[in-house]
């Protein structure tokens, strides 16, 4: 299989390509390469030797210099996949389909593409799902952790004390098998199962529980403000624990919920990478391109139906690979395409610790007149958002802006601007 340097050539010089010949320069490659003109010479002797091309130097420095390839570079594409689905080399092929070539060489291969994402099952009857992600998971840290999908995927490494049922809308049993609460909700007793093993092997006790909260509960945390009226943490046995708050709270369980606050050990440092608790699922393998979790056979409640999931990025989806790996199939009639939109939105944050005058309301106040997010869709020429006024689409609308208080605001500025 060639180097991945070859193709990301041919992708790049395909829109100038006439008859499988090109012009280019050796600055432009050596640029695209990240390297310099005389190993880009390197790397086009070589794949002349090995008669992928024949290499013609421009004459004299900083002409043009021309390539012809011997095969074309779609029957390379579909060669190059096939070779990859055999091998299941899952990290070449993706970086392959990362690159700008056109959508349509994918519909020869699409089956084999297929074969290896979705739900497959392998040798040994272990079910497997393969999925593509667009970004790389960042921090796994539940203290730090405030991202939907990253916060989704906690628990699944982990369990909290308790669960919140979204079907009943109800708390139900986790970690905790009961629970009750006293003295005006401010004292909150958690009687926990027998026998739940971590990851590593050693049973929870109420230890563990204290100690993630206690860390939970320190300032700078996204859970600090869940956890901040708690006045003390008792522990009668190594199957009960008594939260005491500092005031009344009859939804203080609800925040017990939380994936941020799922259980962790208290004899092992924590580590995102390996990722110790007692979930269904463990990390079997994490790195910046895909993330593989295993099932965690001694899970204390039902063990998951896979066996495995593993994420892999392809970063800029100029090709989305759920797209290409269904390309050939229109006619199936048990593929059901079904889209849901997910909403977000895009914020702007200053660092209080080294922007002193962003604390000032005036100044605040003054750059909301200076946005214009109307104006800042059409230069982007991006018709489909709109502006934020809310978390919630349906609640959203443009908002009046000023721009002549901007002047006005800002001759409010204290000494230190």
């Amino acid at each position: 299989m060639r180097d991945f340097a070859y193709y990301d050539m041919r992708a790049f010089l395909l829109e100038r390509q006439i008859r499988d010949t090109a012009i280019f320069r050796l600055n432009e490659l050596a640029e695209k390469w990240e390297c310099s003109d005389k190993n880009v010479k390197r790397k086009l002797k070589k794949y002349q030797e090995l008669k992928l091309c024949h290499y013609q130097p421009g004459r004299g420095r900083g002409n043009a210099s021309k390539i012809t390839f011997q095969q074309s570079f779609q029957s390379e594409i579909e060669d190059f996949i096939r070779t990859a689905v055999e091998q299941e080399n899952l990290d070449k092929l993706l970086t392959l389909l990362q690159l700008n070539i056109p959508r349509e060489w994918f519909s020869a291969v699409s089956s084999e593409i297929n074969e290896l994402f979705g739900l497959h099952t392998e040798k040994g009857d272990q079910d497997i799902l393969r999925l593509v992600i667009a970004r790389p998971f960042s921090i796994l840290d539940p203290l730090h952790t405030s991202i939907n999908m990253e916060s989704s995927l906690l628990l699944q490494l982990g369990d909290p004390l308790v669960r919140f049922d979204t079907t009943t809308n109800t708390v139900v049993p986790c970690i905790a098998h009961h629970w009750k609460a006293e003295n005006n909700s401010t004292a909150w007793t958690f009687y926990i199962r027998k026998g739940i093993p971590f990851h590593h092997g050693r049973t929870l006790t109420s230890t563990d529980i204290r100690q993630t909260l206690e860390k939970a509960m320190q300032k700078g945390t996204v859970t600090h403000w869940y956890l901040k009226d708690i006045a003390r943490i008792d522990l009668p046995s190594k199957t009960k624990i008594t939260i005491h708050l500092r005031a009344p709270n009859p939804f203080f369980i609800r925040y017990l919920c939380l994936g941020n606050l799922v259980i962790l050990p208290h004899d092992v440092p924590f580590d995102e990478f390996k990722w110790i608790s007692t979930g269904a699922f463990k990390i079997a393998k994490r790195s910046s391109q895909k993330l593989i979790l295993e099932a965690f056979g001694s899970h204390f409640l039902e063990r998951p139906f896979l066996d495995r999931i593993e994420f892999w990025l392809v970063k800029d989806q100029t090709n989305p690979v759920i797209t290409v790996t269904n390309m050939g199939n229109a006619d199936d009639n048990d593929y059901t395409d079904h889209t849901t939109k997910d909403y977000g939105v895009n914020i702007l944050t200053f660092n209080f610790k080294h922007c002193a005058f962003a604390h000032h309301p005036a100044f605040r106040e003054a750059f909301y007149h200076l946005l214009n997010p109307q104006k800042m869709l059409r230069d982007l020429e991006n018709h489909e958002n709109s502006e934020a006024s809310s978390y919630f689409f349906h609640k959203s609308s443009a908002q009046p802006r000023n721009p002549s208080k901007i002047k006005i605001l800002l001759k409010k500025r204290p000494l230190y601007w």
